[in-house]
């Protein structure tokens, strides 16, 4: 390259440095991977407008007329589409505050309001209205409590896209933000005037004209020095913003208030839930899975109409058909021909288009839905957690679905914090969203039995679907090994199997004769399973949540043992009422080995285990379930009623 080739190309980059462009363009790029290119362009363009960034030129270049238009081009634009899991993120910062007699927006240029405008909204919030300040720095959504009803909200677009037609208060201290006004099409506006800009040209003309139009558009004019400039104003000096001398303010706000109170939540038309899952049935409508996930839909249904709301569940079918469980509806829909969530939820909104509330499980099922119901997610454990994963095959694009859900839901119920923790790890707020609901035991059903650890054999038992993911090969390898070696066991492994596993499972049966049994049991009779065994295996190699056989092996007073995946951690703390060990054979034969070699060790996990089993009811996974349903159906969901199992 020539020396002025070099120099023009130094320049050129300089150039786009200065522009702010290539930091733009990182920013795309990592987000197109992550969500897909539609949803980059929106929030790079979000990001640039909110940071002050411009696309095509610098910051010092944009007039105030041009930034001010772009604003509210951007603010217009993005309510038209404005994530919902935002919006409510803005409504719980007023629902979770208590007294409310109303809401005031703050709108401000830097990262806080100045020294006059916080003392104002400090005020504001102690006469008991939820103050939100409202920087437009950061794309960022995030909140910090200022104090008692007062936050300072990076959730500047949000805000006035969340209230553009609600009875809001708007404070404004700067001829900038007229157009906020504009967008807030029933606030009461309160203009903390500045004395009339001066200067020449373009730019301090469009200024005056928005201080003009605020004095007009004004309910209430505060002025630090006198003359007033409007018949609406009221002298407040500069210094003495307390309540006292905002009383003649704060009345008139609140005489405005008491007849432009925000609205009741309406109760929906209907009180139907729809429950969206891909099985319940199999896909012909035929026969009825048994797994965790069916039970876990099934139960929450149960309650549902327990709460008085009417549930029906939706599942994928190769042809439309319909069933009852239990007497609540089954709905086969032909969705999808393979194993599509994206296809599936998107086939699902037009079924659920008048629903009060729809529940996604797993909640990737929420994330083509259209319209504004109310939506909960269910995450049942990292499924995405497998053997195969390496980080030579490892994409960012595989979640796209998952964040997109997320961003669609009201909430989500996550079973265990592994996956709040990997979700925070990605959007530390996204996660605020997120509630850790444990899976539980029906603890009049699964009882603890008395057991002699002392004992001439102990019963190990395998209580899950016999396949890798769960273990099963290494639970026969470590078991080859111990009966091998004249361990006093008996080994029971009780679930179904694909017939590979179950040539697997009679050949284990036939190698050790009366000391191995291989069956199964309906869920109703499981319990026996666990009552008749000392040490239950969970050793789970990849996508678990917080299984139930665990919490259920636990309550029949069983020694746990069960690898680090997943949720397991969060029912097992290692050595008080189980043992936790890696993936793989050798370490659950060395924990088999333990147990067997220290009968009082293991009584005493076992025992440990029925007071944390006690912890994970299924009474007390009701309430929990009836405390998020209340949260996003207040008008329907009142106080809990009788649940089922034990406290």
């Amino acid at each position: 390259m020539t020396e002025r080739a070099s120099s023009g190309a130094s320049r050129l980059l300089a150039r786009i440095r200065e522009k702010g462009v290539l930091r733009l363009a990182r920013r795309f790029v990592g987000m197109a991977a992550l969500y897909g290119w539609r949803e980059a362009v929106s929030r790079t363009r979000s990001f640039a407008s909110t940071s002050g960034e411009p696309l095509a030129a610098p910051a010092q270049a944009t007039g105030y007329a041009r930034m001010r238009d772009a604003q509210f081009d951007f603010c217009r634009r993005y309510a038209a589409q404005a994530p919902l899991w935002r919006q409510r993120l803005v409504e719980r910062l007023v629902e979770d505050a208590s007294d409310v007699r109303g809401v005031v927006l703050c709108p401000v240029a830097g990262h806080e309001a100045g020294a006059r405008a916080g003392r104002v909204m400090r005020a504001f919030a102690k006469a008991g209205y939820v103050g939100l300040v409202l920087p437009i720095d950061s794309a960022v959504p995030t909140v910090e409590r200022l104090e008692e009803r007062l936050h300072l909200a990076h959730l500047f677009p949000d805000a006035f896209a969340n209230f553009a037609d609600e009875p809001v208060a708007l404070y404004v201290d700067a001829p900038r933000f007229a157009y906020v006004a504009r967008l807030l099409r029933h606030a009461f506006v309160i203009y903390d005037a500045v004395p009339t800009p001066a200067g020449e040209g373009a730019d301090a003309t469009a200024e005056r004209d928005d201080h003009a139009a605020l004095l007009a558009r004004a309910d209430l004019v505060l002025c630090a020095t006198p003359p007033p400039p409007s018949p609406a104003a009221l002298l407040v000096a500069d210094g003495a913003e307390d309540a006292a001398s905002l009383a003649p303010a704060l009345a008139r706000l609140g005489e405005w208030s008491g007849k432009h109170r925000r609205a009741a939540v309406a109760a929906p038309a209907t009180r139907r839930v729809d429950i969206l899952t891909f099985n319940f049935f199999d896909w012909q409508g035929e026969r009825m899975y048994n797994g965790g996930a069916e039970r876990y839909v099934l139960d929450l249904a149960l309650l549902c109409r327990r709460l008085g709301l009417e549930p029906r569940i939706l599942q994928n079918a190769h042809h439309a058909f319909e069933r009852e469980c239990q007497g609540v509806p089954v709905v086969g829909l032909p969705l999808a021909a393979q194993f599509d969530l994206a296809h599936m939820s998107e086939g699902y909104s037009r079924h659920v288009a008048d629903a009060a509330l729809v529940i996604a499980s797993p909640v990737e099922l929420a994330a083509r839905l259209a319209g504004r119901q109310r939506v909960v997610g269910i995450n049942h454990g990292i499924h995405w957690d497998a053997g195969t994963n390496t980080l030579a095959t490892h994409s960012p694009q595989r979640d796209r679905l998952l964040f997109d859900a997320l961003q669609r839901v009201d909430a989500c119920v996550c079973v265990d914090t592994n996956f709040i923790n990997w979700v925070r790890c990605h959007d530390w707020q996204l996660a605020q969203a997120l509630d850790y609901v444990p899976n539980y035991v029906d603890l009049g059903v699964f009882r603890p039995s008395p057991k002699d650890f002392s004992a001439a054999r102990l019963t190990v038992l395998y209580p899950r679907r016999l396949y890798k993911a769960r273990g099963f090969q290494d639970t026969l390898e470590a078991c080859d090994r111990l009966l091998a070696r004249g361990a006093p066991i008996d080994v029971h492994l009780c679930g179904g199997a694909n017939e590979p596993e179950a040539a697997l499972a009679r050949a284990f049966v036939a190698r050790h004769g009366d000391r191995a049994r291989w069956f199964e049991l309906p869920i109703r009779d499981m319990h026996r399973a666990y009552e008749a065994s000392h040490i239950a295996l969970i050793p789970t190699n990849w996508a678990e949540g917080t299984s139930l056989s665990c919490i259920e092996a636990m309550a029949t007073r069983n020694a746990v043992i069960a690898t680090t995946v997943g949720g397991l951690p969060n029912l097992v703390l290692d050595g008080y009422n189980g043992l936790l060990v890696k993936p793989g054979a050798l370490a659950l034969q060395q924990g088999i080995g333990r147990l067997v070699g220290d009968r009082a060790l293991c009584a005493a996990l076992a025992e440990r285990g029925v007071e944390v089993a006690a912890t994970l009811s299924q009474a007390r996974w009701e309430r929990q379930w009836t405390e998020a349903l209340r949260r996003v159906l207040p008008a329907l969901v009142g106080a809990p009623q009788a649940a089922g199992g034990t406290a």
